[in-house]
């Protein structure tokens, strides 16, 4: 009964043994695998900064495009309203 119990203990820390060896292999993969997770996130970043940036700049042109064109079109409203205050102004009179 006694050499039973020995075997049986014997074999239950051989599985332990092996169970603690496969987690510390699992855990380094898993470190590999957040490690290069890791540097897959810093190239993401390194490389959308300059797009933000990018977009930022076209952004302020576009404002300020977008700024020219309402000063113009003011502009052309003024003139069409002088226009047609004129053509009211010779048509009233004749």
């Amino acid at each position: 009964m006694l050499l039973a119990i020995d075997i049986l203990t014997l074999i239950l820390l051989i599985i332990v043994a092996a169970l603690c060896i496969y987690f510390f292999v699992t855990l380094k993969k898993l470190n590999r695998s957040i490690d290069v997770l890791s540097a897959d996130v810093h190239r993401l970043i390194d490389s959308t900064i300059p797009l933000v940036e990018e977009l930022r700049e076209s952004s302020k042109n576009l404002n300020r495009d977008n700024s020219g064109c309402r000063t113009a079109y003011d502009g052309l409203q003024r003139i069409c309203l002088i226009n047609q205050n004129k053509s009211i102004f010779f048509i009233n009179k004749s």
